[in-house]
């Protein structure tokens, strides 16, 4: 305790305890109140969108698989050549292989109005199934990382990320003395009211969740810090056209290659060459390195000569890449399968709960409970 005199001559007791745990209060309520509804789209688009994949095959259940019966798929030369000569005025930006034998090939592309889509090709016959161009996962993709504002909402995606991290870390000083009861289930749930209950679900879920509002606050914000370049980040349009350029070399041959540095490469994305980047990148996982992400392993190939530039893999990362590359990861529930995928969707609707009960504790001035 400091004892401060005023002009008065009167000992006031400055508690800087108390001054400490007052104004992390206010700025955890205020960091709250600003950017609540931001975190909302936050939450709930992230619930939707780590479904990604299987909403795709819903809505589009044509597109993504084709009946075989023991045969063998056509060599990507001769799919890329049949797709090369059905879309002459579209570039052809990527390629992602099969990763199963009922599954088809799907082309990147781009039309000459600079709209993305993607094309599906068996990969038996090469006949065309269709294309994806509106999806839902889609709209949902863009309101998480945009909330449809543009460059603008990148921005503010990557802001809201820091805000994230510090209303995260505020909650958690201000609830420090009870975070060992509620792991252990030993606070109690006060149900006389709605005002004490919202008080009591907010803490509980902020405790519970703490750790994965981390993870996905940080690595968000790591995505998206390119947005603080603003020069680049706003002198630039959103879309442009990129003319494709078709490589003088096999895909087929380079993807041997690959396989041949890189032997447990699993092969799920393929860069193609464009006008100013006249490269082939073969992408892909390495078996059993599921936190390293699905296309940090790659090889370089001058799309003219077959040269390789550069064979980048696990090996290259420092800690500081490993940790992030798994907070990526993480990020996106690409491991695990449906059941990580389900606990992630679930621990996002809780973290809209908690946004909305905090929303409605700050607007009606509740107090949190201190003892």
């Amino acid at each position: 305790m400091t004892e401060i005199k005023t002009k008065s001559s009167l000992k006031v007791k400055f508690n800087f305890k108390s001054f400490i745990s007052k104004n992390t209060f206010l700025l955890h309520s205020w960091l709250g109140l600003i950017s609540g509804i931001f975190i909302f789209i936050f939450s709930l688009s992230g619930s939707i969108i780590v479904f990604g994949k299987e909403i795709d095959n819903i809505q589009y259940p044509n597109l993504y698989y084709v009946e075989y019966e023991n045969e063998k798929a056509l060599d990507l030369d001769n799919v890329y050549k049949i797709v090369l000569d059905k879309y002459k005025n579209h570039s052809i930006n990527s390629i992602k292989p099969q990763s199963n034998s009922n599954q088809s090939l799907e082309f990147g592309m781009q039309n000459n109005n600079s709209d993305y889509y993607s094309l599906f090709v068996n990969p038996y016959n090469g006949s065309i199934l269709g294309e994806k161009r509106k999806s839902i996962h889609q709209f949902f993709l863009d309101l998480h990382y945009k909330f449809k504002f543009g460059k603008v909402g990148e921005l503010l995606a990557a802001i809201f990320s820091i805000l994230l991290i510090i209303s995260s870390l505020t909650g958690l000083f201000i609830y420090r003395k009870f975070i060992l009861r509620t792991l252990s289930f030993k606070t109690k749930m006060r149900t006389n009211n709605l005002k004490e209950f919202s008080i009591d679900i907010h803490n509980f879920l902020g405790v519970w969740l703490t750790l994965f509002i981390l993870v996905v606050s940080i690595s968000g914000f790591i995505m998206m810090k390119y947005t603080f370049d603003f020069k680049n980040q706003f002198n630039y349009p959103d879309i442009e056209f990129i003319k494709s350029v078709k490589p003088k070399i096999s895909i087929d041959k380079s993807i041997k290659i690959a396989k041949n540095n890189l032997p447990s490469l699993e092969v799920n994305y393929i860069s193609l060459p464009s006008e100013g980047y006249e490269f082939l990148n073969i992408s892909g996982d390495i078996s059993g390195l599921w936190w390293i992400g699905e296309y940090y392993n790659n090889i370089k190939f001058d799309s003219n000569t077959g040269e390789i530039i550069k064979i980048k893999n696990e090996n290259d990362l420092t800690f500081t890449d490993k940790f992030i590359n798994t907070l990526h990861t993480l990020h996106f529930g690409r491991y695990g399968g449906l059941t990580v995928k389900i606990i992630e969707s679930i621990s996002s609707l809780l973290l809209s709960i908690m946004i909305i009960t905090g929303f409605y504790i700050r607007i009606n001035k509740i107090k949190f409970r201190t003892k």
